[in-house]
């Protein structure tokens, strides 16, 4: 991930993301429906769950896509403005 941006206007989040082969993605995801969690473990101190209502789910690591603590925090907070956190999403606890 490169970038995240929460369109309050819009009701939309755009995730700018490149893929393996360094193409440029940029995702758009409706604020109707969606979900956030995060999940504690693996490789990463915790990823970052964005599920829209309808597509596949997008994962954003701290430490392994360059995502600092801080930089998660400041995501928190914006997206829990629009909608509070899942506690329990995919079967997994926070």
């Amino acid at each position: 991930m490169e970038e995240v941006t929460v369109d309050y206007d819009r009701r939309e989040i755009r995730v700018l993301r490149y893929d393996l082969r360094r193409r440029k993605h940029q995702e758009v995801i409706s604020l109707e429906g969606f979900k956030w969690s995060v999940v504690w473990g693996g490789k990463s101190p915790n990823r970052l769950r964005i599920c829209p209502a309808k597509g596949p789910r997008l994962v954003i690591c701290e430490s392994s896509l360059g995502w600092t603590t801080d930089d998660c925090l400041h995501l928190h907070r914006a997206l829990t403005a629009i909608v509070e956190r899942e506690d329990k999403l995919w079967g997994i606890k926070d």
